[in-house]
């Protein structure tokens, strides 16, 4: 069988992998050879406006002779904001039927999925699955963007938001110039990366009415994943390593990252061509107790430092901003007080 390795990359639905064995993860390919075939026109990942209310062309195919009856066509949408949370209401939408014809081997009926409401009013990541007849048939990504995320943001509740793009860490590192990967979008940079052991430093100042009381607390967000010398896709064998986080020279997190993931799941890396590459998301929450000790190294600057230590795994890092990987979100700091 051959396939195009775009396929094999993509494709949440593809069988095989490169070396011909089965994928990690994937869906079943009766669903993906059933007639009629159901695909969503164009990419699989674009990016759209907040508040927009796009319509989404689709077409169902078959090889057979006859008409094609019109199945039950079901989608559903889920999606996650910029701090890494699911969003609860997203718009529904129904099913216009356009035109049939034929396109020499296929018969065709196109149609598209119409949104009833707006998409949010900020920034996201959607994903649309389509079903037919009860049976999964395609996906379809919507990176809602109209620009970078706000560097300060002051939310309801009183809490602070700070927020640093990949690419914005301090000039030094633990790695060599040579060996650190830097992935743009436009003009700036969504993916930093260095094999093998290192650290990245990102320095936040706080805003000169940030109120510190006895019971602030600092919640650190971002995305990060392991750093092979190659962007090869999921695979059952693992990348790990090993990632200590520390707040002006506290440390508030040590965990093992599996793996440097590479599949359809990273669809703000493919929507930008960024080998599909993405991470885990990391939700430290450290505590008032020690966000004191974090405070009064620095009552002005919280230092942020994503560091691998030689002597453990190894296993490089790399950081995700909010226009790659899997996850919309920049390294984020939320500080409540």
């Amino acid at each position: 069988m051959y396939t195009e390795l775009h396929d094999i990359e993509w494709e949440h639905n593809g069988i095989y992998n490169y070396d011909g064995s089965a994928k990690e993860f994937g869906y079943n390919p009766a669903d993906l050879q059933a007639d009629p075939y159901f695909a969503f026109e164009g990419a699989p990942g674009e990016t759209v406006e907040p508040g927009s209310r796009p319509e989404l062309p689709f077409f169902l195919a078959r090889m057979t002779d006859g008409e094609i009856e019109l199945p039950d066509i079901q989608v559903t949408t889920s999606g996650v904001d910029a701090f890494g949370c699911d969003i609860a209401q997203l718009p529904s939408g129904s099913i216009s039927w356009t035109r049939g014809g034929t396109d020499g081997l296929h018969i065709i009926t196109r149609g598209a999925y119409v949104l009833d409401g707006d998409l949010p009013d900020y920034p996201c990541l959607i994903r649309l699955e389509a079903r037919v007849d009860g049976r999964f048939a395609d996906f379809k990504y919507l990176e809602v963007c109209s620009g970078r995320l706000p560097a300060v943001e002051h939310l309801p509740d009183g809490a602070v938001v700070l927020r640093k793009q990949a690419g914005e860490q301090e000039h030094t590192t633990g790695w060599h110039e040579a060996e650190v990967e830097r992935g743009h979008v436009g003009r700036q940079i969504h993916l930093l990366g260095g094999t093998e052991s290192g650290h990245v430093d990102y320095l936040f100042e706080l805003p000169e009415d940030l109120e510190i009381r006895e019971e602030t607390t600092i919640t650190l967000i971002a995305e990060l994943s392991s750093k092979m010398p190659d962007a090869r896709q999921t695979e059952v064998t693992k990348w790990p390593t090993q990632v200590h986080t520390l707040l002006n020279g506290i440390e508030v997190d040590c965990r093992v990252i599996a793996d440097q993931y590479a599949d359809s799941r990273g669809a703000l890396s493919h929507i930008h061509g960024l080998w599909g590459r993405y991470g885990e998301l990391v939700r430290i929450d450290v505590p008032a107790c020690v966000a004191r000790q974090v405070l009064a190294a620095d009552s002005k600057k919280i230092n942020v430092r994503f560091s691998v230590p030689r002597q453990e795994t190894p296993g490089g890092l790399i950081v995700y901003g909010s226009r790659a990987g899997r996850y919309p979100v920049d390294v984020t700091l939320v500080v409540r007080g």
